[in-house]
């Protein structure tokens, strides 16, 4: 458990927890699956650059690949097109 945000949504609460951080490729997402609908993810590396983009529904396993050399990336999750949270996520 490395980074964790709580935001008061429409919905209620939303708690967002990104691990394992350090990681050597997966990353897995733990979120109430009750409410939200998508989670769209958007990984840059530290300057800005996208590497990739992944889509979920609530029914899906949140997990991907952090694909890409070993070093820091920024992985933005974004919650029914509306909640953002920026996690630091270094690579191994």
């Amino acid at each position: 458990l490395i980074n964790s945000a709580n935001v008061d949504e429409v919905s209620g609460l939303i708690d967002v927890v990104l691990y394992p951080n350090p990681t050597e490729e997966l990353i897995n997402f733990d979120i109430d699956k009750s409410n939200f609908n998508t989670m769209d993810v958007v990984v840059y590396d530290v300057i800005g650059k996208r590497i990739s983009t992944r889509s979920f529904t609530s029914s899906e396993v949140l997990t991907m690949s952090l694909n890409g050399a070993q070093g820091v990336y920024l992985v933005e999750v974004i919650i029914d097109d509306n909640y953002v949270q920026t996690f630091r996520v270094r690579k191994e």
